[in-house]
């Protein structure tokens, strides 16, 4: 038998298991709430000046590993034959959402690529609804699911394999559709 002292003792020990683990889930919560907050700051930078990368300032999070691995910078194909395009096509899916054709020229998906060297012609879009990046893309049709109503814009950007943005002539290779939801 156990005496009280054991028994309090595995009760403590227990508790602050237990208690560890409840705070470390809220620090990895907080870890990536911080990391989707600082993608989105991101992504409003380069709204309002397309040439922004995270190189001409610096790392957003020096301390995270995982995201220096996400600062990806820009290619610059101006003054390349390389001149792909990104065009969409929105149909109204009949239960719910929208189905979303991603057309390019110039541009084939490589999810067998992904993160790994730049090939010219090849890579992957970036998927943003309202500014939010919602998903990245290996493929010309995805279902965007139903939004909540009013007006909203889907814009599509097209990425090399090493996830730089493409630019031209100081804007990004991309395309924004606005389009309502009832």
């Amino acid at each position: 038998m156990k005496s009280t002292g054991a028994i309090i003792a595995s009760t403590c020990i227990a508790t602050a298991l237990v208690v560890g683990l409840y705070y470390q889930q809220k620090i990895d919560l907080y870890k990536v709430r911080l990391r989707e907050t600082l993608d989105h700051i991101h992504d409003l930078q380069h709204e309002i000046d397309p040439t922004h990368s995270k190189f001409t300032h610096g790392d957003h999070a020096n301390h995270e590993t995982e995201m220096n691995k996400h600062a990806h910078g820009m290619l610059d194909i101006s003054e390349t034959d390389w001149q792909p395009s990104v065009d969409v096509d929105m149909k109204k899916d009949a239960v719910s959402g929208w189905n979303v054709q991603i057309l390019t020229t110039d541009f084939t998906f490589s999810p067998e690529n992904a993160s790994a060297e730049h090939v010219v012609g090849e890579g992957h879009a970036h998927i943003y609804v309202n500014g939010k990046k919602i998903a990245r893309f290996y493929g010309d049709w995805f279902h965007l699911p139903a939004q909540p109503p009013g007006e909203h814009v889907l814009r599509v950007t097209l990425n090399t394999n090493n996830h730089q943005s493409l630019l031209r002539d100081g804007k990004p290779v991309e395309v924004e559709q606005v389009f309502t939801e009832e």
